[in-house]
């Protein structure tokens, strides 16, 4: 499994868009092949806004992202004051590492 988490920074009065636009991309996700989840969030001061989305495989995360770019985000980039910074990661659980032994 493999994570995506993308970060950008925005102002406090953003963030009722930056939540709608939260739902937008929870539900174009779901229509993704390999989706397992996604997850949001945003800083206490209120101007660091993310997600951290759950994939099959790196490359469904990555398709993930082209797509999301290409169907949703544009709409939104004025939210956003700093481009989104996104890393991947290899997702792994305890109970996973505990069946390698």
């Amino acid at each position: 499994m493999y994570a995506r988490h993308l970060t950008f920074r925005s102002t406090p009065d953003n963030r009722p868009e930056i939540e709608a636009f939260a739902g937008e991309v929870y539900a174009f996700f779901q229509t993704l092949d390999g989706f397992v989840s996604v997850v949001f969030g945003v800083s206490e001061d209120e101007t660091e806004y993310g997600s951290f989305s759950l994939w099959d495989t790196r490359e469904a995360a990555e398709n993930a992202g082209r797509r999301a770019g290409e169907e949703i985000a544009t709409r939104h980039k004025r939210v956003m004051m700093t481009k989104a910074e996104v890393k991947y990661f290899e997702a792994f659980s305890p109970a996973q590492l505990n069946r390698r032994d």
